[in-house]
């Protein structure tokens, strides 16, 4: 039986999405370019920043046709522990 109350980690493919908004060089990032560089459809990167957004490791903000999304404080923290773990792992 599985325990309903264990935290959910995330896929494979969800941290690497995490990770490419991470790498912003200082400026918010679109979700058609992580979409690209992450080798995902757009469709599956919106609803992993919906999913990043709703844990509180990133926040989105339309601007036109545009989403743009950035890291949170929350999200840099789980990203620098989420490596110290693969590294054990």
């Amino acid at each position: 039986m599985v325990d309903k109350m264990k935290p959910r980690m995330i896929t494979e493919k969800q941290s690497e999405i995490l990770f490419e908004i991470s790498r912003k060089n200082g400026r918010k990032k679109n979700l058609t370019v992580i979409s690209r560089k992450s080798n995902t459809t757009y469709s599956h990167t919106t609803h992993v920043a919906d999913f990043l957004e709703k844990k509180g490791l990133i926040v989105s903000k339309k601007s036109g046709r545009c989403r743009h999304v950035e890291i949170t404080l929350k999200g840099e923290e789980f990203c620098m522990l989420y490596k110290k773990l693969k590294k054990l792992w």
